[in-house]
């Protein structure tokens, strides 16, 4: 018999994260850039000629505006 999956703990990963945000976008996008509040990257997961990837600093939240 299999056992269930723990859920996984979102809220206490982005709790944990949200401090290191400027950190982990250099580090994970590095040739990007801040921009306010935000860290702006081309997009990792398709081919970007403008960067098109914001993260939040403050929330750790991101969105793809390309």
């Amino acid at each position: 018999m299999q056992q269930a999956a723990r859920p996984i703990p979102f809220r206490e990963i982005c709790e944990k994260a949200t401090p290191l945000a400027l950190s982990l976008c250099q580090r994970w996008l590095p040739k990007g850039h801040r921009s306010g509040a935000w860290g702006i990257a081309s997009c990792p997961w398709r081919k970007d000629d403008t960067a098109s990837l914001g993260v939040s600093l403050t929330t750790g939240h991101w969105k793809d505006f390309g």
